[in-house]
């Protein structure tokens, strides 16, 4: 399968997400570094293995937005921007 990923191993992107938006649940072939520059209390991302039937991330983990924080979304896992 063909990426339009940064490498086949890596994804790189600059994200900005409006206020009180939702980024529904998507998956990368690659490992995505998230690296946060700024952020307001209450931005966070959901992320877990797979999505039921109604398109809903099963028993997700919550990684909190924080400014300077980083955390790893490992390769074909999904996950939401909220």
């Amino acid at each position: 399968d063909q990426t339009k990923t940064l490498t086949h191993v890596l994804w790189s992107l600059l994200n900005s997400i409006p206020a009180q938006s939702v980024q529904r649940p998507h998956r990368h072939n690659s490992v995505a570094l998230d690296l946060c520059v700024a952020a307001q209390p209450g931005v966070y991302t959901l992320m877990g293995r797979e999505i039921d039937s109604q398109g809903v991330i099963v028993d997700p983990i919550r990684c909190e937005w924080t400014p300077g924080g980083v955390f790893v979304t490992p390769p074909g896992w999904w996950h939401s921007h909220h």
